[in-house]
């Protein structure tokens, strides 16, 4: 009967956790569309809702329609004076989404928002499958598939994103997928390709890979990005009228998109280089970019040599290291909802690993304006380099526990 009983208990905390999973992911679909902001809403927003897909999907489709190049930032900012900048997205998005730009505002905003929301917990859903092999075997996969959901809707950047529109979250999860270690890669150049829809999630997780010596994979990847790329990059090339006049124009608005952080919802980036201009220091596009490949290099290297003992803090301060080292809003930091989750319930994490998941746990649930008001997101971004300083003195500890075993020893007794 005891075992009838705790069969029966599982089964109804699985059930309940699965309501609760498919409430809050049509709560926050059903929310982001209503409260979408007008079409022509200009900055500053009173309500942003759905403005990262217009400004993502909707006005690029139009520029192109017009014949402008939306990787081309003074003619698009001339077009459409009222959106945001272009981001250097992958090309094969301005293909994939085309559809979507079609519809009118109202639909496009609803379809959109369900059809986010859906892929945010289809990929919550794989990457709980991913950690319930590393080191979470003791639970049920369909509670812990459920708890994961909730705690990504309820984490405060996912929802953010959400609201806005924005393909953050998604592609901080499929990043994940592609980072997490696993015994069969089979599935993980299509990690890569969807990856590489914003470089700034792309080239950290190609970084990482190649530490990891999976060099074809990342080649795979890439290629598949680069193949669903060729009809759009053809157009493009059309409109520059050539191919190195569209690289120029590409590196030139991803180098100006880096290092700006004047308006307001750009002071919520969470990275060291963005951080250091709002303190007064000269701006570094490329420079910055190549430093945080360095520092991602070795910090990934380091997490990989002490992950065999240790794999969820491992994993947890490589997802720190991507967000720190590389341009990335503060709703990226969707991609670490699940490594908290991953460090809580992994019983080899230690006291540390708990430690600094509940502190970015806190980070992530308080109301924005709970505390410190409109300073918020400043003190989220520094909140999470403390977190990654922490994370690496940690690491650097292990490492030097480690080289001091006998070699042959099991890293795991």
């Amino acid at each position: 009967m005891t075992t009838t009983g705790g069969g029966r208990f599982r089964t109804g905390l699985a059930a309940v956790g699965v309501f609760l999973a498919a409430f809050l992911t049509g709560r926050y679909a059903l929310v982001a569309w209503q409260l979408r902001a007008p079409e022509d809403a200009r900055y500053p927003y009173p309500n942003p809702g759905m403005t990262d897909l217009r400004d993502t999907v909707t006005l690029p489709a139009r520029a192109l329609a017009r014949g402008i190049d939306p990787y081309r930032v003074d003619a698009y900012t001339t077009a459409f004076p009222h959106a945001q900048e272009f981001d250097p997205y992958m090309p094969w998005w301005l293909t994939v989404t085309k559809p979507l730009a079609d519809l009118p505002w109202d639909r496009a905003t609803l379809v959109w928002s369900w059809v986010l929301a859906g892929c945010v917990s289809a990929c919550v859903v794989g990457v709980s499958a991913r950690i319930r092999q590393l080191g979470a075997g003791t639970w049920s996969p369909v509670l812990l598939a459920a708890g994961m959901i909730c705690a990504q809707w309820l984490w405060r950047p996912t929802t953010f994103g959400q609201g806005l529109g924005n393909v953050g979250a998604l592609a901080s999860l499929v990043t994940l997928l592609a980072i997490l270690p696993a015994d069969r890669d089979r599935w993980l150049a299509p990690w890569v390709a969807l990856a590489w829809v914003k470089p700034q999630f792309g080239i950290p997780v190609v970084v990482v890979l190649l530490c990891r010596g999976q060099w074809r994979r990342v080649l795979g990847g890439t290629m598949m990005a680069v193949v669903a790329s060729l009809p759009m990059i053809g157009r493009l090339v059309q409109l520059e009228g050539g191919l190195p006049a569209l690289l120029r124009t590409v590196l030139a608005s991803a180098s100006q998109l880096s290092t700006r952080t004047d308006l307001e919802p750009l002071q919520g980036r969470v990275d060291t280089v963005a951080q250091l201009t709002l303190w007064g220091a000269p701006p570094s596009g490329a420079v910055g970019l190549l430093a945080g490949a360095a520092v991602l290099a070795l910090t990934a290297r380091l997490a990989m040599t002490v992950s065999e003992r240790s794999p969820a803090p491992a994993t947890l301060l490589v997802g720190l290291a991507l967000l720190v080292t590389f341009p990335h809003i503060h709703y990226d930091l969707a991609l670490l909802a699940p490594l908290v989750v991953w460090v809580v319930v992994d019983r080899r994490g230690g006291r540390w690993a708990l430690a600094i998941a509940l502190f970015l746990a806190v980070v992530g649930l308080l109301p924005g304006h709970a505390l410190v008001g409109g300073e918020y997101n400043r003190v989220q971004a520094m909140a999470v380099q403390l977190a990654f300083l922490g994370a690496l003195g940690w690491a650097l500890t292990e490492f030097r526990t480690i080289r001091r075993i006998p070699r042959g020893t099991r890293l795991d007794q």
